[in-house]
């Protein structure tokens, strides 16, 4: 009978409590008139969507995105392959209402990863790593605005 009631109280208390993240599905009480973009289609195509998604408000801004992606082999076997890969994207933006600048910051994001054989699984690998970093940034633009507003 005691073991009995563990088990239930254990289960009570795993499904009475729930988990939600914080940020994913966060509105913002703001949103973007214009999001212009320089540097990297994808990486913007992802940030620009994600901004675009999470601010939904009144209070207007403009924002100008600049990113750069640099790729660059950390080490690489006697043959020469490429093991591990180094994966580095700068983003500078800035926001601005009614042309006056009121954020200018930099965003650095690095990722360390290895080398797969299959080409195309490498290239999908990455671009599921350029989605989860461009959602981080987009994420860290959000809150920084917020904090700037608050």
């Amino acid at each position: 009978m005691n073991k009995f009631f563990k088990i239930i109280s254990l289960l009570v208390l795993i499904y009475g409590c729930s988990y939600k993240p914080i940020l994913s599905n966060q509105k913002y009480n703001f949103s973007f008139n214009k999001i212009d973009t320089k540097g990297e289609k994808s990486i913007n195509g992802f940030i620009k969507s994600n901004l675009i998604n999470k601010s939904t408000g009144e209070e207007k801004f403009d924002i100008l995105l600049n990113t750069t992606k640099n790729k660059k082999i950390i080490s690489s076997d006697q043959k020469g392959d490429p093991l591990v890969f180094e994966l580095t994207i700068t983003l500078n933006y800035e926001v601005k209402k009614n042309n006056k600048n009121l954020i200018s910051e930099t965003i650095k994001k690095k990722i360390s990863y290895n080398n797969i054989k299959d080409k195309f699984e490498l290239s999908k690998y990455e671009e599921n790593i350029l989605k989860n970093i461009s959602a981080n940034i987009s994420d860290e633009i959000l809150i920084g605005l917020t904090k700037f507003m608050g």
